[in-house]
């Protein structure tokens, strides 16, 4: 098995979270995959995970017909576009903190690092 060469944007190379907030308060959609809402779903009812106080008795994701394929919901955020499982005052994640980055969706767990494969035979991928 060959090596690969990962190809990074210069500003992304060293990201390392800083615990800042800037991501999980932009007041973004986070679309969640099917198998990863239904960890976070089960780990909320085990009360293995809750949602930040900031959201209130908000509940956590939206649910709605016109997901994109094979997501499960949307992460809720909370009056002020905060995402509901973000600590404020320890100035975390909490799914990544008490779960674990295996249950972060996808976006959360690759944002803002993207690899890309790129193969001459292929073009990039």
């Amino acid at each position: 098995m060959g090596s690969k060469n990962i190809f990074a944007l210069g500003f992304h190379a060293d990201y390392r979270c800083r615990h800042s907030g800037a991501c999980c308060t932009a007041d973004w959609d986070v679309p969640v995959e099917l198998p990863v809402y239904r960890s976070l779903s089960d780990a909320l009812v085990g009360a293995r995970l809750q949602v930040a106080t900031t959201a209130g008795a908000t509940y956590p994701f939206v649910v709605e017909p016109e997901l994109p394929a094979g997501m499960g919901a949307m992460l809720e955020r909370d009056g002020d576009g905060r995402c509901v499982f973000y600590d404020s005052t320890g100035k975390r994640c909490i799914v990544h903190r008490d779960l674990g980055e295996p249950y972060l969706p996808t976006t959360c767990r690759h944002f803002p690092r993207v690899s890309v494969d790129r193969n001459p035979d292929r073009g990039c991928q």
